[in-house]
């Protein structure tokens, strides 16, 4: 009987120190790159680096983004699937695919045009990643110089 409550035990603490894990990443973005046009949307590859704050490994296992105008205009989604392994204490980048639709871009025209002033364009990234069974919500601002679109 000892020995099973010593195993659940154990058990629990393994489960609190992974959740624990989960829910101590840091994120940031990258500067979009791979710039394309595949099958009527444009596509490009959105740097995401996690940093984990803890001893404990990390299993990422999905990461689901929605890029937005400041003012809210949808410019594009991102889904990514599968496995990837954040060290304890470790660093990983990981490339998510953004694809978005002329419709898209042209419903936030109007939010770009009104940041074209400031020389700059103002990104929200709202959605989740999920993390050893926890889900983790982001909703960041990303600010893209205009002229890495567009040379002046």
């Amino acid at each position: 009987m000892n020995a099973l409550l010593l195993i659940g035990a154990a058990v629990m603490i393994w489960l609190f120190s992974k959740i624990r894990a989960g829910q101590m990443i840091d994120f940031s973005f990258g500067m979009p790159v791979q710039f394309r046009v595949q099958s009527g949307y444009l596509v490009f590859v959105q740097p995401v680096e996690l940093i984990n704050q803890t001893n404990t490994a990390v299993t990422l296992q999905q990461v689901n983004l929605d890029f937005r105008a400041t003012g809210g205009a949808r410019l594009g989604s991102a889904y990514l699937g599968g496995f990837y392994r954040l060290p304890g204490l470790g660093r990983i980048t990981i490339p998510v695919e953004v694809r978005t639709n002329l419709i898209d871009l042209i419903r936030a025209f109007p939010d770009l045009r009104n940041q074209y002033q400031g020389r700059k364009i103002d990104i929200r990234y709202v959605g989740t990643i999920r993390a050893e069974g926890v889900t983790l919500p982001i909703d960041e601002r990303f600010e893209m110089p205009f002229n890495f679109l567009i040379p002046s």
